[in-house]
Protein backbone atom coordinates (compact mmCIF):
# COMPACT_ATOMS: atom_id res chain seq x y z
CA UNK A 1 0.00 0.00 0.00
CA UNK A 2 2.69 2.10 0.74
CA UNK A 3 4.59 1.65 -2.08
CA UNK A 4 1.31 2.19 -4.13
CA UNK A 5 1.12 6.00 -2.59
CA UNK A 6 4.50 6.49 -3.25
CA UNK A 7 3.92 5.66 -6.91
CA UNK A 8 0.84 7.73 -6.69
CA UNK A 9 2.35 10.99 -5.08
CA UNK A 10 5.78 10.26 -7.97
CA UNK A 11 3.02 10.35 -10.88
CA UNK A 12 1.41 13.42 -9.73
CA UNK A 13 4.17 15.24 -9.36
CA UNK A 14 5.68 14.34 -12.98
CA UNK A 15 2.52 15.61 -14.01
CA UNK A 16 2.77 18.97 -12.47
CA UNK A 17 6.40 19.14 -14.03
CA UNK A 18 5.14 18.44 -17.72
CA UNK A 19 2.15 21.11 -17.39
CA UNK A 20 1.34 22.85 -20.48
CA UNK A 21 3.40 25.72 -22.10
CA UNK A 22 1.93 28.59 -24.11
CA UNK A 23 3.54 29.42 -27.16
CA UNK A 24 4.27 32.62 -29.27
CA UNK A 25 0.46 32.70 -30.81
CA UNK A 26 -1.69 30.39 -28.87
CA UNK A 27 -5.23 31.67 -28.20
CA UNK A 28 -5.87 31.55 -24.59
CA UNK A 29 -8.31 32.26 -21.89
CA UNK A 30 -6.98 34.01 -18.79
CA UNK A 31 -8.18 36.18 -15.67
CA UNK A 32 -6.49 38.78 -13.24
CA UNK A 33 -7.17 42.10 -12.27
CA UNK A 34 -5.48 44.79 -14.43
CA UNK A 35 -3.72 47.78 -13.32
CA UNK A 36 -2.10 50.33 -15.22
CA UNK A 37 1.64 50.95 -15.74
CA UNK A 38 3.51 54.33 -16.52
CA UNK A 39 6.41 53.27 -18.57
CA UNK A 40 9.37 56.31 -19.75
CA UNK A 41 10.71 55.28 -23.14
CA UNK A 42 14.03 55.93 -25.01
CA UNK A 43 12.99 59.04 -26.49
CA UNK A 44 11.58 60.86 -22.99
CA UNK A 45 7.99 60.35 -23.86
CA UNK A 46 6.20 58.70 -21.50
CA UNK A 47 3.23 56.00 -21.95
CA UNK A 48 0.46 54.34 -19.91
CA UNK A 49 0.07 50.77 -20.51
CA UNK A 50 -2.63 47.81 -19.18
CA UNK A 51 -0.79 44.79 -17.71
CA UNK A 52 -3.13 41.84 -16.27
CA UNK A 53 -1.86 40.56 -12.89
CA UNK A 54 -3.09 36.84 -13.29
CA UNK A 55 -4.47 34.94 -10.68
CA UNK A 56 -2.38 32.06 -10.91
CA UNK A 57 1.14 31.93 -13.21
CA UNK A 58 0.79 30.49 -16.66
CA UNK A 59 3.48 28.70 -18.42
CA UNK A 60 5.00 30.35 -21.57
CA UNK A 61 7.72 28.96 -23.75
CA UNK A 62 10.06 32.20 -25.05
CA UNK A 63 12.74 32.01 -27.41
CA UNK A 64 16.31 32.74 -26.24
CA UNK A 65 18.09 34.29 -28.67
CA UNK A 66 21.03 34.30 -30.35
CA UNK A 67 21.02 30.12 -30.85
CA UNK A 68 17.07 30.12 -31.23
CA UNK A 69 16.58 28.53 -27.56
CA UNK A 70 13.73 27.79 -26.05
CA UNK A 71 13.16 28.94 -22.30
CA UNK A 72 10.17 27.83 -20.46
CA UNK A 73 9.34 30.55 -18.02
CA UNK A 74 6.47 31.29 -15.13
CA UNK A 75 4.37 34.37 -15.96
CA UNK A 76 1.70 36.48 -13.73
CA UNK A 77 2.31 39.37 -15.34
CA UNK A 78 0.89 40.29 -19.46
CA UNK A 79 0.46 43.51 -20.98
CA UNK A 80 -2.59 43.80 -22.38
CA UNK A 81 -2.72 44.76 -26.29
CA UNK A 82 -6.07 46.41 -27.39
CA UNK A 83 -8.25 48.09 -25.66
CA UNK A 84 -8.20 48.89 -22.20
CA UNK A 85 -9.50 46.77 -19.54
CA UNK A 86 -11.70 48.08 -16.53
CA UNK A 87 -8.79 48.39 -13.47
CA UNK A 88 -8.96 46.83 -10.05
CA UNK A 89 -11.61 44.45 -10.72
CA UNK A 90 -11.71 40.63 -12.02
CA UNK A 91 -11.65 39.99 -15.43
CA UNK A 92 -11.34 37.21 -18.03
CA UNK A 93 -9.46 38.01 -21.28
CA UNK A 94 -9.41 35.75 -24.47
CA UNK A 95 -7.01 36.36 -27.33
CA UNK A 96 -3.41 35.27 -28.60
CA UNK A 97 -0.57 35.35 -26.46
CA UNK A 98 2.96 36.97 -27.72
CA UNK A 99 5.75 36.36 -26.03
CA UNK A 100 9.17 38.10 -26.78
CA UNK A 101 9.53 41.95 -27.58
CA UNK A 102 6.44 42.60 -29.65
CA UNK A 103 5.60 46.60 -29.21
CA UNK A 104 7.56 49.26 -28.95
CA UNK A 105 5.79 49.60 -25.43
CA UNK A 106 6.96 46.82 -23.65
CA UNK A 107 6.11 46.76 -20.19
CA UNK A 108 6.77 42.82 -19.40
CA UNK A 109 8.12 40.06 -21.95
CA UNK A 110 4.54 38.68 -22.61
CA UNK A 111 1.48 40.10 -23.74
CA UNK A 112 -2.36 39.29 -24.86
CA UNK A 113 -4.29 40.59 -27.56
CA UNK A 114 -7.91 40.88 -26.81
CA UNK A 115 -10.17 39.49 -28.86
CA UNK A 116 -13.11 39.54 -26.21
CA UNK A 117 -13.07 39.65 -22.35
CA UNK A 118 -15.71 40.18 -19.71
CA UNK A 119 -15.65 40.70 -16.17
CA UNK A 120 -16.19 38.39 -13.75
CA UNK A 121 -18.98 38.59 -10.85
CA UNK A 122 -17.56 38.55 -6.92
CA UNK A 123 -19.28 36.81 -5.20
Amino acid sequence: MLKSLVATIALCAMGAAHAECFRDGSAVTLRGTASAQTLTLANGSVKTVSVLNLTAPICATENVDPKDLNQNTQISRIQVIGVPPPLGVLIELTGSLSTGNFTQYDAVSTAITVAKGRRIRSD
